[in-house]
């Protein structure tokens, strides 16, 4: 049997398998679920995150796909970043080379 044809009957095996958990079948597999903590940002850390990156407000929005307004809102504390905004805003702070990559 070719390596193509192997990953395919294996990948169709997993696909039946997930059928299969999903009819209530728990002898296929396992399901995990993670919560994963968010992160929390106050105005005084995006302003000092954006200036460190050496961006205006609107190329940290171009960056995380808000608006303008919306990372000046934040700045100012008349909203708050949630969800994927700030797993965003925790990745490019612990890697600011995702911001070249993003801007490519």
């Amino acid at each position: 049997m070719s390596e193509r044809n192997e990953f395919f009957e294996k990948f169709k095996q997993g696909l039946q398998e997930c059928i299969d958990f999903e009819n209530g079948d728990k002898t296929k597999g396992r399901e995990t679920i993670r919560s994963i903590p968010e992160p929390q940002y106050f105005p005084s850390d995006i302003t000092q995150l954006r200036k460190s990156l050496n961006m205006t407000q609107k190329g940290m929005a171009t960056v995380l796909g808000v608006s303008t307004r919306t990372v000046e809102a934040w700045e100012t504390g008349r909203s708050h970043p949630k969800g994927t905004a700030t797993r965003m805003l925790y990745l490019i702070e612990n890697d600011n080379s995702i911001v070249q990559r993003l801007l490519e």
